[in-house]
């Protein structure tokens, strides 16, 4: 008997951070994926935990408290999984995000922004969920030729305010 797929769904650093800081649209967008997706695994990708570190050390105020909690609070109070590479990961990563950077799909300065990209689909995701228009505008179909010529799994990718609209409807 086959074991039934799970959907794979990878979380980026703001929407930990907007679940933190208790977001009506993150909660919302949290709350459909848990009911529609029953039995999903959210991964935490390696640049996310990455940047929250950053934050941790570097952001001031409130914002560094939320970047504490969300590193703290990732996998017990949310479920989501932290995920590493072996270092040959680390290597079809950076020349995954290089690549979606030079074809113009992710602006050179939001290079985080592709490696998060790049580390959903090594991870298998099928749902990237961010509210950063870095990754909220990127073409899909140039997306997916992009990942499908390394042999990646196409990410679809959604903001959590999408979500809760698109899908919010009780059953």
């Amino acid at each position: 008997m086959a074991v039934p797929k799970l959907p794979l769904l990878a979380a980026d650093t703001n929407f930990l951070i907007d679940l933190e800081d208790g977001a009506n649209f993150a909660l919302e967008g949290l709350e459909v994926l848990k009911r529609r997706l029953v039995g999903h695994v959210m991964y935490v990708p390696p640049t996310v935990i990455t940047e929250l570190a950053y934050g941790v050390e570097n952001w001031e105020g409130d914002r560094r408290r939320l970047a504490v909690c969300a590193l703290q609070n990732m996998k017990p109070k949310w479920g989501f999984q932290p995920s590493e590479f072996i270092p040959v990961g680390h290597g079809i990563v950076e020349i995954t995000a290089l690549h979606l950077i030079a074809e113009g799909l992710i602006p050179k300065e939001e290079q985080n922004d592709a490696f998060i990209l790049a580390e959903s689909a090594l991870l298998k995701a099928q749902i990237l969920i961010t509210s950063d228009r870095h990754l909220t505008g990127v073409d899909p179909g140039k997306l997916r030729a992009i990942l499908e010529s390394r042999d990646l799994c196409p990410v679809l990718i959604q903001a959590p305010r999408s979500i809760a609209q698109k899908f919010g409807g009780k059953r």
